[in-house]
């Protein structure tokens, strides 16, 4: 039934779960699953000298979360690759999904970010509204 899993992360406890239902579902149906974590540019406010610096730290600690996550979640049967994004979650997630054509994405009910979900809405719901594939939103 599902042949391409998209599961976007963010090191939030929704995220965790959501990793972990997606990567069953994945080793139920033989999936293929990218594992996203999309990093939110960095404001404009911030000093201009240290921009780069610090987009590089949120990336490093990125790819440290999705290391650890390899490690927590061996998934022999399933094929499993990372990748990072910079960009708005919400849309860098659902280009992601018309771009290489996945067949559900699995993601957490609520992320990181408080500020984010009172002034947009939550990335969940905005990913429900406007990818092109099924959405299973994990509490």
């Amino acid at each position: 039934m599902y042949q391409k899993i998209l599961i976007p992360v963010d090191g939030s406890e929704p995220s965790d779960h959501a990793l972990g239902q997606g990567l069953a579902l994945a080793d139920l149906f033989g999936a293929e699953v990218v594992i996203l974590t999309v990093v939110t540019p960095v404001p404009v406010v911030v000093n201009f000298d240290h921009t780069d610096e610090l987009r590089q730290k949120l990336i490093q600690e990125r790819r440290e979360m999705l290391a650890a996550w390899e490690k927590r979640y061996p998934t022999e049967r399933a094929k499993v690759r990372t990748d990072i994004a910079i960009g708005m979650p919400a849309e860098e997630i659902c280009r992601r999904v018309g771009r290489e054509s996945f067949d559900l994405v699995v993601i957490g009910s609520r992320g990181l970010s408080a500020s984010e979900r009172i002034l947009l809405g939550s990335v969940s719901a905005r990913v429900a509204r406007c990818c092109s594939c099924p959405v299973l939103i994990i509490r």
